[in-house]
């Protein structure tokens, strides 16, 4: 088995960031729909432009999903640091508990 080495700021770093990317997707998401929604509001869209309308909203569960698992993999990398600070904070207290 090979090194297992953490740098626990730069992975929070990273978790954070995705985390933030993925609020972005999100609130970008949202505001195409209200776009989505504000045109077919008017009453002069075309049968054409509201089949484009139809497909584009047909993604918006995958696009769903796609936010919440890049939301899961960012808090995955947070949690993983907090576990790794955890775990070695235990294997401290468990050395100096046995030299004392």
């Amino acid at each position: 088995m090979g090194d297992f080495r953490v740098n626990p700021e730069a992975l929070n770093r990273e978790g954070n960031r995705i985390n933030e990317l993925a609020e972005n997707f999100g609130v970008n998401r949202r505001k195409i729909n209200e776009i989505i929604q504000r045109i077919e509001a008017s009453q002069y869209i075309s049968a054409d432009a509201k089949a484009i309308a139809n497909e584009i909203r047909s993604y918006n569960p995958t696009l769903e999903k796609i936010e919440q698992k890049l939301n899961e993999h960012g808090n995955f990398a947070k949690m993983a640091v907090r576990r790794t600070e955890a775990t070695q904070s235990d294997i401290i207290s468990s050395i100096n508990g046995n030299i004392n």
